[in-house]
């Protein structure tokens, strides 16, 4: 009914000329895939038997080995039935190690008459017995009774399948209750990210999709599998493969850019690298056999995470910055099959943008507005996230990281001021030096539709969170009044802003709901990726939690603090009469 209602919001939009259409398509589905049940010889045996009939007293018709793969069909007693050449042979569960393998985008299937089934929660560990496993509710009911059911649970950053848990019911079954399937979902040995469970059914050798749900697992994740072990670099420099961001290269007189030779076993399709400060500009070339140049650019991004997509023949990247006291924190090579949606690809901001968010600190935009971002960056509107205060290069790192898990694919801004706890917001506006005139020059700069700021109060009194919320709100007045900064104003021109929401304003106020299944998210609703993306703040651990602070200071609460295209109505939509 959730992903119905999704439906039912977007045409409303249309109705009404709310553009939801994506000019520049990101790719945020997750996997979609049905899988094939297999089994392989578990570990130390040397080899198990393949009987006819299921009887270990039996002679073996063969025997398989250590890398062979079985295709699992079904189960009886202490024996799994496999597909043995045209027909069927059985195996003995104690040889066997289940596992699976990834088929091709299948739909949920017709047998599925109704559901209510979904996954309850976000897990995080270790908290209780029930925190280490997939907590499922709901019923289903199905048009034919099965009896055997495979649950495959799969890791969206690494592309595989983690586990694979066959499931015998005592009895064939056509209404199936989830919370009997819970006890089986352990996932104790999982890594932390986002995951996928799909509950298949087998039946006369058959699997049958049932259930599709995304869920995820707090804690630190590793990187997408890449191939920058396998490369070597000129100067050799380990301190571009630990992966701290305080640890860099800098280029000397004698070395003043860095060669990066790619593996010659295994092609690959792109290089990314990380700056501890983005140089004025840097000059990338990349190299095939023989040192030929295949291509050649340069990056004015001032981005901290710059992505350069490399040809299939390319054996070396030459990356020669610009500028005073440069730093690469570090270098990272990806090769044909790296999960996109993990990699951090991001884009400059176009040059005209739907919404702007202001945060004092990097972690306020999650904390206090929640599903704010992952909703409509994943609606396809031009959102730039925008950072006033300079919390340490590590808080940076964070920002991105949680940004980017939340579904933002443009690069935030960081404005860079110091991050200090004043107690008046007169001083608090003498610690930052032009921020008045930056905040309505990226106003003018970028021409966005709504803006969306910090609490008149500072949300639990902070000053630099009031001082944010008062320069986006006088900067929406004066980035239309060409008398203030007119350098500004004649570089970029004047601009009038629709919409100003502020959070908790007590006046015209809207209610967002961030409980809705994303369908473009792969079911998470922005509360989820919300919560997903603050677990990438791992050093403001023990401070904050996402639900703690939604309670207090009500996430979902806005208020409409100016507008030029008259009073919200519906509500619950911050493009409200914007066309």
């Amino acid at each position: 009914m959730k992903l119905r209602r999704l439906v039912s919001l977007l045409l409303a939009a249309l109705t009404i000329g709310i553009s939801v259409s994506m000019a520049e398509p990101f790719d945020m589905a997750f996997c979609e895939k049905s899988f094939h049940l297999a089994g392989e010889l578990v570990s130390g045996a040397k080899r198990g038997g393949i009987f006819a009939e299921p009887d270990s007293d039996k002679t073996p018709i063969g025997y398989f080995y250590n890398g062979d793969i079985l295709e699992v069909i079904g189960v009886e007693g202490k024996f799994y039935v496999i597909k043995h050449g045209d027909g069927t042979a059985y195996v003995a569960k104690s040889k066997v190690k289940l596992s699976g393998v990834a088929g091709e985008d299948t739909p949920i299937s017709g047998i599925v008459l109704t559901s209510s089934i979904k996954i309850a929660k976000v897990i995080f560990r270790p908290v209780d017995d029930d925190e280490d496993r997939v907590v499922l509710e709901g019923e289903m009911e199905l048009s034919e009774p099965v009896q055997q059911l495979v649950f495959y649970l799969w890791d969206e950053r690494q592309l595989k399948i983690e586990q694979s848990v066959l499931y015998t019911m005592d009895e064939p079954a056509t209404r199936l209750s989830g919370a009997d399937w819970t006890r089986k979902l352990k996932t104790e040995r999982m890594k932390p990210g986002r995951k996928t469970l799909c509950v298949q059914a087998m039946k006369d050798g058959r699997e049958a999709v049932l259930f599709r749900g995304p869920f995820y697992i707090a804690g630190r994740e590793d990187d997408p599998v890449n191939l920058t072990s396998k490369c070597t670099f000129s100067p050799k420099e380990e301190r571009l493969t630990d992966k701290r961001v305080d640890s860099y290269w800098s280029p000397t007189n004698k070395h003043p850019e860095l060669t990066v030779t790619l593996p010659e076993d295994e092609p690959a399709s792109l290089i990314q690298m990380e700056w501890y400060q983005p140089p004025e500009k840097v000059d990338v070339t990349v190299k095939g056999a023989g040192d030929t140049i295949l291509s050649s650019q340069t990056l004015e991004t001032g981005f901290y995470l710059d992505s350069v997509t490399l040809p299939e023949d390319a054996r070396k990247v030459v990356i020669h910055p610009y500028g005073k006291k440069l730093k690469l924190s570090s270098v990272r090579v990806y090769g044909k099959e790296y999960p996109h949606d993990m990699v951090q690809e991001w884009q400059e901001l176009p040059d005209k943008l739907d919404m702007m968010v202001f945060s004092a600190h990097q972690d306020d935009e999650l904390l206090f507005y929640a599903g704010l971002i992952p909703w409509y960056s994943h609606l396809g509107k031009k959102l730039a996230m925008v950072y006033m205060a300079d919390c340490g290069r590590k808080r940076y790192r964070e920002a991105m990281d949680g940004m980017w898990t939340a579904g933002l694919r443009y690069h935030p801004v960081f404005l860079n001021y110091v991050d200090k706890g004043v107690g008046g917001i007169h001083v608090a506006e003498g610690l930052w030096p032009g921020s008045q005139a930056a905040v309505v020059r990226l106003i003018r700069k970028y021409r966005p539709d709504v803006l969306v700021t910090q609490d008149v109060d500072g949300e639990y009194g902070h000053t630099q969170h009031k001082l944010t919320s008062l320069q986006v709100r006088e900067g929406a007045v004066l980035a239309a009044d060409p008398s203030y900064d007119p350098e500004s104003a004649e570089e970029f021109g004047v601009w009038e802003v629709k919409k100003v929401y502020v959070h908790l304003w007590g006046e015209n106020q809207i209610h967002m709901d961030w409980n809705i299944p994303m369908e473009e998210a792969g079911g998470f609703t922005p509360w989820e990726m919300a919560i997903a993306a603050f677990d990438k703040h791992r050093t403001q651990f023990g401070f904050f939690r996402v639900e703690r602070q939604g309670k207090q200071y009500d996430a979902t609460l806005f208020g409409l603090y100016y507008t030029t295209v008259g009073p919200d109505v519906a509500g619950g939509d911050m493009f409200e009469n914007i066309n």
